[in-house]
């Protein structure tokens, strides 16, 4: 189930529940205060189901799990498309950097077949 977090299906007798998200923090490690957090999401998404899970007898300092970073944009759009060869693209703009207002007139130097599909953050793929 999906909403403002999710619960998977059960893996074995485990189920993985999620997601917290804390952008000040940059360890690898989930806190406890994560998994109450989590905690709270399951409740939100599924009061019957966190019961049927017994969550509110489980004991958040002794839950597992895992923190990575996600790949993202300034803006949160994702980036999307050809990719450009940065040593021939710099020199081909190189004047931009002196007048932005050129308009200059060579086309993009794109590296021939090369796409890329990335910073989808917690949209997924």
């Amino acid at each position: 189930m999906c909403a403002e977090g999710y619960v998977a299906p059960p893996r074995g007798d485990e189920h993985t529940l999620g997601a917290s998200f804390d952008f000040s923090s940059q360890h690898t490690e989930p806190t406890v205060a994560e998994h109450q957090g989590n905690l709270r999401l399951l409740e939100e998404i599924s009061a019957d189901l966190a019961g049927r899970l017994g969550a509110g007898e489980l004991d958040p300092a002794v839950l597992e799990g895992r923190a990575a970073f996600r790949c993202t944009s300034p803006d949160y759009l994702p980036i999307v498309g050809p990719l450009a060869d940065a040593q021939a693209f710099e020199a081909a703009f190189a004047a931009l950097r002196k007048d932005a207002r050129q308009v200059p007139q060579v086309d993009c130097p794109w590296l021939e077949g090369l796409y890329v599909n990335t910073g989808h953050g917690s949209r997924g793929w």
